[in-house]
């Protein structure tokens, strides 16, 4: 009877990962859809050392024929700096980032990382390089261990520790009462959004991405962990080139460039004290914000 009773928990636990796959396929699926798209190069590019410089040059891009998204888009980034890109909503920003992890192509101008143009590059070996944050991360319902495994199976516990304790936030995983090996679930009130958050980082980190993009990473964040998540995003940024999509300014104000679209193209761009200088649409945003 103890075995039959074994083998029904067996096929249950089997059920409910069968289930969590299929809502990650879902969520997955979009994306899955968007690479028929992009075109394979008859010799690709991979780099044995990427430091993660960005360039875009003179980039068009429309969803939909003769409704640009962004136009004349033009900018460099230096391996290691952090780019904020700011604007109203709709104007491009998440666009702008899926873009560079070539999501899409542009309708026309070119992209280039390291100086090669993405379009050159082995599309694992570039999206390897980028890691992405958005602000609904999903995670499986398992262990913290095996979310940090996935896609990366040979993670052990020792890395693993150490990518928290590089954050600043192990004391979190250490304060759970089965540390690494505690499950996450959606019900699980154990485990805030924040440090979902946090953990959905430290994925990230593990396969060690020259390039990172966090869109609204910081939003929907409990008040608990935000100061815990914005310590460890300054600490992962450390040696990265970093794109932050923001709504809430006080995120961004030590970017080393700030980017502003608006009508699909850079209105303005430069550190926060130049773009406040120009008295722009910058400055405007910056005196709503401070005004509240």
């Amino acid at each position: 009877m103890q075995d039959l009773l074994q083998k029904i928990v067996d096929i249950a636990e089997i059920w409910r990962i069968i289930k969590t796959g299929m809502a990650s396929a879902e969520r997955l699926s979009d994306v899955m859809e968007l690479e028929s798209d992009i075109s394979t190069p008859t010799l690709p590019y991979t780099p044995k050392v990427v430091t993660g410089s960005v360039e875009f040059k003179d980039v068009d891009f429309a969803y939909v024929e003769n409704e640009k998204v962004l136009s004349d888009v033009n900018f460099k980034v230096d391996a290691g700096q952090t780019i904020a890109i700011v604007g109203p909503t709709g104007a491009g920003k998440t666009t702008f980032v899926n873009l560079i992890a070539r999501l899409y192509d542009t309708d026309n101008g070119n992209i280039y990382i390291d100086g090669k143009d993405i379009k050159e590059w082995d599309l694992k070996a570039l999206r390897k390089n980028i890691g992405y944050l958005i602000q609904d991360t999903f995670l499986f319902e398992d262990t913290i261990l095996n979310n940090l495994k996935y896609n990366n199976p040979g993670v052990t516990t020792e890395q693993a520790l150490q990518v928290f304790k590089d954050l600043g936030t192990e004391s979190f995983i250490t304060s759970l009462p089965e540390s690494l090996e505690t499950k996450i679930s959606t019900e699980s009130s154990e485990i805030s959004a924040g440090q979902r958050q946090i953990i959905a980082l430290a994925r990230i980190l593990l396969r060690n991405p020259k390039i990172l993009i966090l869109d609204e990473a910081t939003a929907r964040i409990d008040t608990k962990s935000e100061k815990m998540l914005q310590n460890a995003i300054e600490k992962a940024c450390e040696g990265k080139t970093t794109f932050i999509i923001a709504h809430r300014l006080s995120t961004i104000f030590n970017a080393d460039q700030i980017i502003l679209i608006k009508d699909n193209t850079i209105l303005e761009k430069g550190s926060h004290k130049e773009l406040l200088a120009l008295k722009g649409l910058y400055f405007e945003m910056y005196s709503r914000f401070v005004g509240k």
